[in-house]
């Protein structure tokens, strides 16, 4: 899920009255794209439209308005055309219209984000459509939905613009052709269009240790949602970004289950290798979502060694990377072999891991090169799902829309 989404819930959730901050058109040279956004506060901010002047005057105005608003029943938004030259005096020289939608606290308001969230759980692409104030000034309340190939969520409050919406949103989701964010005229509304085909993927991370705080920090600016789990409660910060997610394990139950499968996990053969009929998947590693990519770093060996199997028992991820050396693999993959797992399951456990090229050892190096490790492998996987898709003839060439 987008970003901007964590970050409004959270703040919803400590009834933190905000701005939401987002360029809605743009002609000539200018900052940032159409689309871009950020979240003002009182206190804070979020994100960015490309910084600068645009981005101080921007922020000054939500600001303003979060001051002098009462608490509305619905989302408030209006818009503001900022000329970059000859008023900003920035280099860009362009025109950006901005769209300020103040988002309150209260827990009746904004039934959107509930909606999106909702339908992102689906696992089914959709459409964010926000219909933009026409003049300057104007105030607009509501006025969103949300659109997937079985559904519709929300008001755009004119049954007209809302049907011709739909129908050439459905078209684009159908051909799984979305653009980027881009401003649709319908009639005489202008309508702000964002496709959301769950470009954000899922991270699975076992261990709080210095390298996993590591690679919380490089890949939580990732689009990505991390699940990032060790049973050592005090190893966790305090706060973690808003697309992060701690889960403590029950150390008792861990250290029972190790108990019943002893040995080293990279070490000669145990008893419990002529056990594996027996083998109870790590239920964290059940509860994962499909398709997700896993990183075992934690501070046992034997506890890696579970995990490692436990995940590649169960299949259905995109990566699965064990912290280790090249002698620690083959010593795992030997192991799993003799618990009768296959040289085609064991091939897809990747250790040591990271990208080559980067012989650097400490932790934040580490976390560096397994994020472009991983970010490689999902490029490559999703243009290798493109052409499956292509081929299947499930896709076909996108059309323009204006």
């Amino acid at each position: 899920m987008h970003r901007w989404i964590d970050s409004l819930l959270r703040l919803r959730e400590q009834e933190i009255p905000s701005v939401l901050v987002t360029v809605t058109r743009t002609d000539g040279s200018t900052p940032r794209e159409v689309g871009a956004r950020m979240i003002v506060t009182l206190t804070g901010i979020s994100g960015t439209i490309g910084g600068g002047n645009l981005e101080y005057q921007s922020v000054k105005t939500a600001r303003q308005l979060l001051e002098t608003s009462t608490k509305p029943h619905k989302t408030k938004r209006t818009v503001m055309n900022f000329q970059l030259g000859p008023a900003l005096g920035q280099c860009c020289g362009g025109v950006a219209q901005v769209m300020f939608e103040i988002v309150s606290d209260e827990p009746t308001t904004n039934a959107w984000l509930p909606l999106i969230t909702a339908t992102a759980s689906r696992n089914e692409p959709f459409a964010l459509i926000t219909v933009v104030p026409t003049v300057p000034a104007d105030e607009v309340y509501d006025g969103k939905l949300v659109v997937s190939n079985t559904g519709i969520a929300g008001s755009l409050e004119d049954k007209f613009i809302e049907n011709e919406a739909v129908a050439i949103v459905r078209n684009m989701l159908t051909q799984q052709s979305g653009s980027p964010p881009s401003v649709l005229t319908v009639g005489e509304q202008q309508l702000l269009v964002e496709f959301w085909f769950q470009e954000d993927f899922n991270i699975v991370l076992f261990g709080a240790g210095h390298v996993g705080k590591e690679m919380v920090e490089v890949l939580s600016g990732l689009p990505c949602r991390i699940t990032w789990i060790d049973s050592r409660e005090l190893e966790f910060p305090d706060s973690v970004p808003d697309n992060v997610r701690i889960k403590i394990r029950d150390a008792t139950a861990e250290d029972h289950l190790l108990r019943e499968h002893q040995g080293c996990g990279d070490c000669g053969r145990t008893n419990s290798d002529e056990a594996q009929g027996s083998f109870q998947t790590d239920s964290d590693v059940i509860d994962a979502p499909s398709g997700a990519y896993f990183l075992v770093m934690t501070h046992s060996h034997q506890l890696d060694f579970w995990l490692c199997e436990s995940i590649l028992r169960r299949g259905n991820f995109d990566y699965l990377g064990l912290i280790g050396s090249k002698t620690k693999r083959v010593k795992f993959v030997r192991r799993m072999a003799r618990r009768g797992l296959s040289s085609e399951s064991t091939s897809r456990l990747t250790c040591p891991i990271g990208i080559d090229g980067i012989p650097g050892k400490s932790p934040r190096e580490i976390a560096v090169a397994v994020a472009a490790q991983i970010l490689q492998i999902r490029a490559g996987q999703e243009e290798s799902r493109k052409i499956d898709a292509f081929l299947a003839g499930a896709v076909t060439m996108p059309k323009p829309v204006s």
